[in-house]
């Protein structure tokens, strides 16, 4: 079963933050059967210069990769205010986002390789906080 995660600091794979990318919305071929599928393939579309811009907002950014995830499961990932953070602030979304493919954790402890990790932002750091993968499991090192 895969977990929603939120807190502020850990290594993630950073999903197509790249600015001169062509959006495509045909997302039917990417595999979901594994973490490693997934960000091989999506790594390697963004290399060509291909990304999905999955929301329609703000060109390809950081929610459209968990909202990619969703929409290949049959869903639509909800930020509950219009940001990557509200996908986990907002009570609402947040459990409508878990529905019953994903189990919620908000220890840092519990994050393993492949998780959806959500960061609060604030006024100062970035406003819309940020959505990613976790790469790695969580270990007290950093490592």
């Amino acid at each position: 079963m895969k977990k929603i995660a939120t807190f502020f600091s850990l290594i993630v794979f950073v999903f197509l933050s790249v600015s001169s990318v062509s959006s495509i919305y045909n997302f039917d071929d990417v595999p979901i059967d594994s973490y490693q599928a997934f960000r091989d393939y999506v790594l390697a579309q963004g290399e060509k210069g291909i990304g999905y811009d999955i929301d329609g907002k703000y060109g390809v950014q950081c929610f459209d990769g968990a909202g990619l995830l969703w929409r290949r499961i049959g869903r639509y990932l909800n930020s509950g205010k219009d940001n990557a953070k509200g996908t986990w602030l907002v009570e609402w979304a947040r459990d409508e986002n878990a529905g019953s493919e994903f189990r919620l954790i908000d220890k840092i402890e519990d994050v393993q390789r492949g998780d959806i990790v959500v960061f609060d932002g604030n006024q100062y750091n970035d406003y819309c906080g940020h959505i990613g993968f976790a790469d790695n499991d969580y270990t007290a090192t950093g490592t």
